[in-house]
């Protein structure tokens, strides 16, 4: 149909005398509406020119409703592909019948979308904007309006990669939407995209809450249309992450709601679903079939969408790679790249991923250079100019990085490996700074710890060729790093509970300073600002900048708990943390457990060492468990001789093994009677060192558990999760009001253990924590009057904190671990509540049974009790590896705080304690079960 015979059906129209009562008109408007957002052009066109021939039998002329429903055409055919003639109806409907500023907004609006869908960028942004401007003084009548092109221009970012500047404008969107009463489907939209473009910056937690928002949404609407929009999109979210039963159960639930509204759009996002969700199952056969079912609805259904096209032969590309087919990986590639950079140019986004995709198939293919050319063209399309901190996706850089590395590593290329991986270090960080600012809780630290494993093996290899001091400062930087991250991630999950406490004055303004900061960003990177102004938005975004930190500073003194995890600690330099050994005269042993290896850098007063031994992981992991449980089950009467002869030379195995691996190579730089720190790796966080061996105990008195050539003789340990939080620790601010607080809820006849029935030495009410606080001047809490309430209350008043009680380690999940504060009723303090508690403890004893041990994560260790107390503010805590005794515990907890009266330090004051306690006791009374339990982490300077 020609222009010229349009404006005469036009003009035909508009010299009519027409007018329909508005209680009719609107719900037919309302249906024409619903038809084009349902993807449905024919019926949409043809209800519009069913109702202008209604409108030609009518008087007077109404020329609003006439240009609505031209305007509404040009909308229906606009989705039938015929752009030129929609975008003429539009013009016409709005600009020359109507003199409105918000029709012609609204015109605006739909010619960005013509504008976009021709790729014409530019024209689009600019069209959506002239929108935005008119309709946002225009009241409260036409925010829906304002919404749909705010979200319409956040799309067009989206599309162009700038998944920032999208974010920003659907948010503010988002905001205006909710403020609309009863209007439910804007406010989902916007959640969904949202979701999408957190997902798209790999922000998991913040994407899963947006597409949660957007179920509610859905459920409150009860449209299958949208239903199965949503919990098509959740689930293919959740297959590409993983989570695949739940991916199951909202891509069926999307196919139910499909049968009832068969939309095209939404028929290709469930096959795209199925697709994933069998990818990541391993089953590529089946993800090739619904892979080529969404390459076929788009034909089918005339959605010839270019970029859908290609992104389709994209996710095409991982099916071929499961089935290992990767010169078919390597043209499914090729092909969708090729429409990319026809539609968008070389600088499109995905070629970051996509080059780094065929670089992986080259590879595997044996082509290593040739992938080596692909990782690094990959690196240029992620904007990579020498520098890492000129990357667009820090998160996407670090995976090329890591791929480079990993080709010299195999290439035994051992300077250049090293080289790449400290890119990766540094892109981590970048995308782990940036998830800080803003308060993901995305986890990083499996991939801190696999860039760990290369980097050791890269420093040992290059170390014992040349042994020079960079090569461990590397290790140990690196080794830092993700113990960091893996303490930053303990409970990070936590996080709206580690606020409660914290003045909300000081996080209202924190945040009211990010996004100033945020909103100066966006104005200062407008190119069209003059020079000048763009000067004065830079200085105005540095005093922002010291504002917030000097408000981190006052976060960081008032609140250090909550400090570390909200920002991260900063790692500590090696040169810097062999100060402190210098000044503490203490030797600290850093572990890092690799597959085959063994890796430990030696800090002491007089220098630094990089040892490694081969010990193979699970090996080593066999010989820890089995020490354990011969440590927490001591050999008690009757026993048979040749089974009392066996467990003790079990014993002997284990104990020389573990010395053997974890400590013998660390010995000869250790002399004898020094103070040795452990910052262990995996399960070595299981080992008490102290009850190590460094020779067989003598094979024809195996019950003298006295006279065994225990560790715990020579050295004084303590331990800590890392050595930037041990440098924390001990600079960590304390200001006490009172002196000690004993907490005692087990009474006569209470067991910490309940195991070996040995009666408890006390009377009701005259028990540790009274003793204790008595021999201080101490204030106690005890049976009746301890309750978790006081206790929460007034744990942050004292310097010592010493807790009497049961406890449990949950190994499922740990924020269920607990103490028992009431034995009345029966109320436990948890681990999750612990992180919430202001503690300004010197120390903290938790005598109390498991509350050093818990479930072990390979990334962020093991996760115990005592490390809660230590991420509420403590400098140190004495914790249990097991069930212990009460009789026992109670005599090695006075001796121990005996030791500390006369002025020694933490670890000192328990090695002393320990070997009082072997003095005392003979034979099977001396077995390291009664003795070896408490061990102390953090600080450890003297007390009082």
């Amino acid at each position: 149909m020609g222009y010229i015979p349009f404006l005469f059906f036009a003009l035909y129209i508009f010299t009519a005398h027409t007018v329909l009562p508005d209680q009719e008109f609107q719900p037919q408007k309302a249906e024409i509406e619903k038809q084009i957002n349902r993807q449905q052009p024919d019926s949409a066109i043809q209800s519009c020119n069913a109702l202008l021939y209604k409108l030609q039998e009518e008087s007077p002329l109404n020329y609003a409703q006439v240009a609505t429903v031209l305007f509404l055409r040009g909308r229906a055919q606009g989705g039938q592909g015929e752009g030129d003639m929609a975008e003429v109806r539009r013009i016409i409907a709005a600009h020359t019948y109507l003199n409105s500023d918000t029709l012609v907004a609204q015109t605006h609006h739909y010619s960005g979308l013509y504008h976009a869908a021709l790729h014409q960028h530019d024209s689009a942004e600019w069209h959506y904007q002239q929108a935005i401007n008119l309709l946002t003084p225009a009241g409260e009548g036409f925010k829906r309006h304002l919404v749909a092109s705010m979200n319409a221009l956040g799309g067009l970012y989206a599309g162009l990669s700038d998944i920032q500047k999208s974010i920003d404008v659907r948010q503010r969107a988002l905001i205006i939407a909710q403020s609309i009463p009863g209007d439910i489907i804007l406010s989902l939209k916007l959640s969904n995209n949202l979701a999408m473009l957190y997902k798209n910056a790999e922000d998991f937690a913040r994407s899963r809450l947006y597409f949660e928002q957007a179920e509610l949404y859905a459920e409150r609407l009860r449209d299958p249309f949208w239903q199965a929009m949503v919990d098509n999109n959740y689930g293919v979210f959740l297959a590409q992450f993983k989570y695949l039963k739940e991916a199951r159960f909202y891509l069926e639930r999307a196919g139910k709601y499909l049968e009832k509204s068969n939309n095209a759009t939404a028929l290709y996002e469930y096959y795209q679903g199925w697709s994933i969700y069998y990818q990541n199952t391993g089953k590529p056969d089946s993800a090739l079939i619904f892979n080529a079912l969404q390459l076929e609805s788009l034909y089918k259904n005339k959605i010839i969408n270019p970029v859908l096209v290609a992104y389709t032969i994209y996710e095409r590309s991982g099916c071929f790679e499961l089935q290992e087919r990767y010169d078919s990986c390597f043209s499914a590639c090729e092909k969708s790249l090729a429409i990319f950079d026809t539609i968008f140019g070389p600088h499109y986004s995905m070629f970051r991923v996509g080059y780094r995709t065929q670089a992986l198939c080259q590879i595997k293919m044996g082509n290593t250079d040739a992938g080596l050319v692909l990782l690094h063209r990959a690196l240029l399309a992620n904007n990579f100019k020498g520098i890492v901190d000129s990357l667009l996706y820090p998160m996407e850089g670090y995976r090329s990085f890591m791929e480079i590395g990993k080709c010299y590593y195999g290439k035994q290329d051992w300077q250049r490996a090293l080289d790449y991986f400290q890119y990766a270090d540094r892109a981590l960080l970048l995308h782990r700074k940036r998830l800080l600012e803003s308060d993901s809780k995305e986890k990083l630290g499996q991939n801190t710890r696999e860039l760990c494993a290369f980097v050791m093996e890269s420093c040992h290899q290059l170390y014992q060729n040349s042994p020079e001091r960079k090569y461990i400062d590397i290790a140990f930087r690196l080794l830092e790093h993700t113990k960091s991250a893996g303490l930053l991630e303990d409970v990070r999950t936590l996080d709206a509970n580690l606020k409660t406490g914290v003045d909300a004055l000081l996080l209202t303004r924190e945040d009211q300073i990010k996004r100033q900061i945020g909103n100066l960003e966006i104005q200062k990177n407008d190119i069209d600002k003059p020079l000048l102004e763009r000067s004065k938005l830079s200085k105005q975004i540095i005093d922002h900048k010291k504002e917030y930190d000097r408000l981190v500073d006052t976060i960081k003194m008032l609140y250090p708990g909550y400090a570390d995890l909200k920002y991260g600690q900063s790692s500590i330099e090696l040169t810097e943390f062999e100060a402190l050994c210098r000044k503490t005269g203490r030797v600290t042993i850093n572990y890092f457990q690799g597959e085959k290896r063994i890796y430990t850098i030696i800090i002491h007063p007089k220098g630094v060492h990089f040892e490694s031994i081969e010990v193979d992981s699970d090996t080593l992991n066999d010989v820890i468990s089995a020490m354990r449980k011969l440590l927490a089950s001591p050999p008690t009467e009757p026993q048979h001789d040749n089974e009392i002869i066996t467990y003790a030379i079990q014993y002997g195995q284990y104990g020389v093994r573990l010395y053997d691996w974890l400590f013998r190579p660390c010995k000869k730089y250790i002399a004898d009677g020094s103070q040795v720190v452990i910052i262990p790796d995996g399960n070595i966080g299981y080992v008490p060192f102290e009850t190590l061996l460094d020779t067989f105990p003598p094979s024809d008195k195996p019950l003298r558990f006295h006279t065994y050539p225990y560790s715990l003789l020579r050295h004084a340990f303590s331990y800590c999760y890392s050595a930037s939080l041990l440098q924390n620790l001990e600079s960590r601010y304390i200001a006490p009001q009172r002196t000690f607080l004993g907490v005692e809820t087990i009474g006569k006849g209470g067991q910490r253990g309940d195991i070996f029935g040995f009666p408890f030495p006390f009377q009701k009410g005259d028990g540790e924590a009274k003793w204790l606080s008595e021999q201080i001047s101490g204030a106690h809490l005890l049976d009746e009057n301890a309750t978790k309430a006081e206790f929460m209350a007034i744990s942050s008043l004292f310097k010592v904190l010493h807790v009497v009680t049961h406890g449990h380690a949950d190994s499922s999940d740990t924020g269920q671990s607990w103490l028992l504060i009431s034995n009345q009723q029966d109320e436990k303090l948890r681990l999750w509540e612990i992180y919430t508690l202001r503690i300004k403890a010197a120390m903290v004893v938790l005598s109390a049974c498991e509350t050093g041990t818990g479930l072990l994560n390979p990334v962020e260790g093991v996760l115990s009790l005592g490390r809660g107390f230590i991420v509420a503010g403590a400098k140190s805590v004495v914790t249990t590896y097991w069930n212990i005794p009460d009789a026992e515990s109670t005599v090695l907890m006075h001796s121990f705080y005996k030791n500390l009266f006369k002025h020694e330090e933490k670890d000192r004051a328990l090695q002393n304690a320990k070997k009082a306690f072997l003095s005392e006791h003979t034979m099977r009374s001396a077995h390291p079960y009664y003795w070896s339990g408490y061990y102390i982490t953090g600080d450890v300077n003297p007390l009082f």
